[in-house]
């Protein structure tokens, strides 16, 4: 329900990222934050020019927090 709650644009996941197309993300940074840490601490994590890819880590991330509760 909270999945559908959150109105994300489009399903994107971790697993669906090319990481290999962006050289500049680290993946294992990305799976750190795939925790969700940064939700109870309040902090932004996801910063950086167009064309990256944050979109798509922002609803990947989104919809690994609402999963883990």
């Amino acid at each position: 329900m909270a999945l559908k709650l959150a109105h994300f644009p489009a399903v994107k996941e971790l697993a669906g990222f090319d990481f290999e197309a962006q050289p500049s993300i680290d993946p294992k940074q990305i799976r750190d934050l795939a925790a969700s840490r940064w939700i109870a601490n309040g902090e932004n994590v996801l910063l950086g020019p167009p064309g990256v890819g944050k979109t798509h880590l922002s609803i990947a991330l989104g919809r690994e927090a609402i999963l883990a509760g």
